[in-house]
């Protein structure tokens, strides 16, 4: 569903990837992995197509990001949630702020009355509904980020370090989310930098100097990560 083929990537004198080669299956859950500047934020940023490969070519269910009539349909299948979640607020009430993404895509009053009632449950947001999102505590401002990713029904969740600017309370809370929202098939990437997080994952990407150092089932090569120094394990 996400095809990765000999993707180049280069900003201005600096190569970021290098022939980096990845195919990622309906269902998967990543861990994206690796020092500060390897990449990994802007690999999801790849994949969402709000950058392009320099060469090589991402597909998402078969669709190529580089080709602009299909990026709609793209992103339609994709849920982004930014590492801060008070850049994704756009709106002055949880409420609104769910429903700014089922009207960009044309949801009828129906189905988004449907979606908002079980994300909002599913999300543990119900009651908040008319709270000025700023107002909220740090796990309900990633809850909200979360709920707006999800909110449309994406087949793919990326996340950018969704757990770092909340305590170890709400990191569970969060995390047990993404888990849940896994658990119907969904496909999620999720960097981070925490190796506790990152064990509980069913893959793990590896990104060192431009490159997929390790990847595989994280059973089977997460024992190998204690030589990399830049990694906190």
């Amino acid at each position: 569903m996400i095809e990765i083929c000999d993707l180049h990537f280069q900003l201005g004198q600096k190569i970021v990837f290098s022939h980096i080669n990845l195919e990622i299956k309906q269902g998967d859950f990543y861990a994206v992995i690796g020092g500060n500047g390897s990449g990994k934020s802007t690999l999801l940023k790849l994949i969402e197509g709000l950058l392009m490969p320099s060469s090589g070519k991402i597909t998402i269910f078969g669709m190529d990001t580089h080709n602009e009539e299909l990026r709609f349909e793209i992103r339609k299948k994709i849920g982004f949630v930014f590492q801060n979640p008070e850049n994704q607020i756009i709106a002055s009430t949880v409420l609104e702020d769910l429903c700014f993404g089922m009207e960009n895509l044309g949801f009828s009053r129906e189905m988004m009355t449907e979606r908002l009632k079980e994300v909002l449950t599913f999300t543990g947001l119900k009651g908040l509904e008319n709270r000025n999102p700023l107002t909220l505590s740090g796990g309900q401002k990633q809850r909200l980020a979360i709920a707006s990713a999800i909110i449309t029904d994406p087949e793919i969740l990326l996340l950018d370090e969704p757990l770092s600017m909340i305590d170890p309370e709400g990191q569970r809370d969060v995390f047990k989310l993404i888990v849940d929202f896994h658990k119907k098939n969904k496909t999620i990437l999720m960097v981070t930098h925490d190796m506790a997080i990152a064990s509980k994952a069913e893959y793990l990407v590896f990104l060192k100097n431009g490159a997929i150092e390790l990847c595989g089932k994280t059973a089977h090569i997460f024992h190998r990560l204690s030589q990399y120094e830049e990694l906190d394990i």
